[in-house]
């Protein structure tokens, strides 16, 4: 990644974001050491730190964010601090971090700071930053204060955060954040009721906390932030309702138990029946009893009756309420009758890999063949099924020490690009017999239009002639294996970044794809010498004069 073109990396609407938060300066306390490595923090919904480390090419060599988000590779503030980064070496900006003569950083973080001020002094600020930011004020108060009502107070702030970030009855991507603010703190006080003991507190708190943040799903444009809420929310209420079942009484678990499934049975979970389900899991805590046992099998078999056979959807559905079913009978019942309904219901992926597992556990391996078998038959049409299957085909032949099996299944999954099966397919040939085997594999792969499988093997394996061949079928991986045969190569290497750079340069047409086209010369610089690029440039100087814009990316390359 380049930081003159690094929006190619992230996703369109990610990117939009970021691009608001460094227009809006939330870019804030931004450093630079001499190593290239540049440090900010960025203020939105809440306070997050970004690094990212650029090397004298200014590409970027690391690009870290502790925020949550997990959604896709870059999250918003990676993007916020790369445009910061590119406006200060645009506009020739200098940030230098202070360093002592010892070479030691001298700018304080906040707790040193503050460990240094008095007790009226901190009280004193955090006053003056109270009447500032009144969430400040709110949110220390929640957090240390005792109500007597701590449920009560739970939902109000919950909801009180939710309504202050509508707009006309919405809540904008940006707002989501602080809109979630107060759930947030809700459940901080819920885990510290668990850890304390207090487990139908925890309890409590945790079930008002869900109902507005599922319904604020139908009026705002989440950015990653409801369903960890909603996540957390019900695997405090699991953990506490195993608690609760192991020590009250019970009528106070017959209490909890109708609570969790008054809220499971909520119309609000319709569509979102994720959370139902994680609902209907806490409630399987309480079923030692019988007469809540019956209750909730009476509720799953209500929920399935209302499900549609052989649709995609409902079949989803059916699926997770039988493994609620199984759960309860694996917990009170037989091995015997587990088996049983498992046998019943094996058309369902949880069921048949169930059952393979307990065959192998059992050594049961003519059974467990079977399993798999019915399985590659029954889902023909769903390719990562039976890349499943197929998977624990091996596993069980690997079990018996069946080696020419595995053989046969390992070379079967290489084939269709299971790329992480090729070192357990060399492992299972002696050294002598492996050259042959792997020239063997090779010429298959390349009759199938050298699958990635292929790409994989040859680089690993330093086939620097296949490689060749590979990136003059496929001119861009020349980017990506360079390296590998430099040495052998090296008119051929230049040939093939030129012939792409030509091929790059002719379609592109706007700034964007030309730092693409310098990108790509920059790495022919690193991989064939400055001279070599130089020649190039000036060739397409020459050629594309009648592109200003060209012409000002091509001179940024030093």
């Amino acid at each position: 990644m380049d930081i003159n073109n690094f929006e190619e990396y992230f996703d369109p609407v990610i990117l939009e974001r970021g691009k608001d938060y460094y227009y809006e300066n939330k870019v804030d306390h931004i450093i630079q050491d001499i190593n290239g490595e540049y440090k900010a923090v960025i203020t939105g919904s809440d306070v997050y730190s970004v690094t990212a480390r650029l090397n004298s090419e200014r590409e970027i060599d690391e690009l870290t964010c502790d925020c949550p988000y997990d959604w896709t590779d870059h999250c918003k503030h990676k993007a916020a601090i790369l445009y910061k980064i590119r406006d200060l070496i645009e506009n020739n900006g200098i940030i230098k971090q202070q360093e002592n003569p010892n070479g030691a950083n001298t700018q304080k973080s906040l707790q040193v700071i503050l460990s240094t001020v008095d007790k009226d002094e901190l009280i004193r600020i955090i006053c003056d930053l109270s009447d500032q930011y009144p969430e400040i004020e709110k949110a220390i108060q929640f957090r240390y204060s005792v109500d007597e009502n701590e449920v009560s107070q739970c939902k109000t702030l919950v909801t009180e955060c939710i309504n202050k970030e509508k707009y006309k009855g919405f809540i904008s991507w940006s707002k989501v954040g602080p809109a979630v603010k107060g759930a947030e703190l809700a459940l901080e006080r819920a885990v510290q009721r668990l850890e304390g003991g207090f487990y139908n507190q925890a309890i409590d708190i945790s079930l008002v906390v869900m109902p507005p943040i599922v319904k604020m799903i139908d009026f705002s444009d989440d950015s990653g932030y409801i369903s960890p809420i909603l996540n957390e929310a019900t695997e405090i209420i699991k953990e506490s309702a195993q608690k609760v079942s192991e020590v009250e009484s019970e009528q106070r678990q017959e209490e909890l138990f109708k609570k969790i499934i008054k809220e499971a049975k909520n119309k609000r979970y319709d569509g979102w029946s994720e959370w139902r389900h994680e609902l209907l899991k806490a409630a399987v805590a309480f079923c030692g009893i019988k007469k809540l046992r019956s209750l909730l099998e009476k509720l799953l078999e209500q929920l399935l009756e209302n499900e549609e056979p052989d649709n995609w959807s409902s079949d989803y559905e059916i699926e997770e309420l039988k493994v609620l079913q199984l759960m309860l009978i694996e917990r009170f019942d037989t091995e015997e009758k587990a088996e049983a309904f498992m046998e019943s219901n094996i058309r369902f992926k949880t069921f048949r890999e169930k059952a393979i597992l307990r065959a192998l556990e059992k050594e049961d391996f003519t059974k467990a063949l079977q399993l798999c078998e019915d399985g590659i038959v029954l889902n023909s049409r769903l390719p990562g099924l039976v890349d499943m299957w197929k998977r624990y085909r091996y596993k069980t032949c690997e079990q018996m020490g069946d080696i020419e099996n595995q053989k046969v299944l390992a070379r079967e999954l290489l084939m269709n690009n299971n790329s992480d099966f090729y070192p357990i397919y060399k492992g299972l040939f002696p050294p002598a017999e492996w050259e042959r085997e792997k020239e063997s594999l090779l010429n298959e792969l390349e009759s199938k239009d050298f699958s990635s499988v292929y790409r994989h093997i040859i680089e690993s394996e330093s086939e620097t002639s296949r490689i060749l061949r590979y990136c003059q079928n496929h001119k861009i991986e020349i980017m990506n294996l360079y390296e590998h045969i430099i040495e052998d190569y090296p008119y051929e290497v230049s040939e093939l970044f030129s012939s792409y750079i030509e091929y790059l340069s002719k379609e592109a047409g706007d700034r964007k794809k030309y730092q693409g086209v310098c990108k790509v010369i920059r790495k022919y610089k690193k991989a064939c010498g400055s001279e070599s690029a130089k020649l190039l440039i000036d060739h397409l100087k020459s050629q594309y004069q009648r592109r200003p814009a060209f012409l000002e990316e091509l001179n940024k390359i030093k």
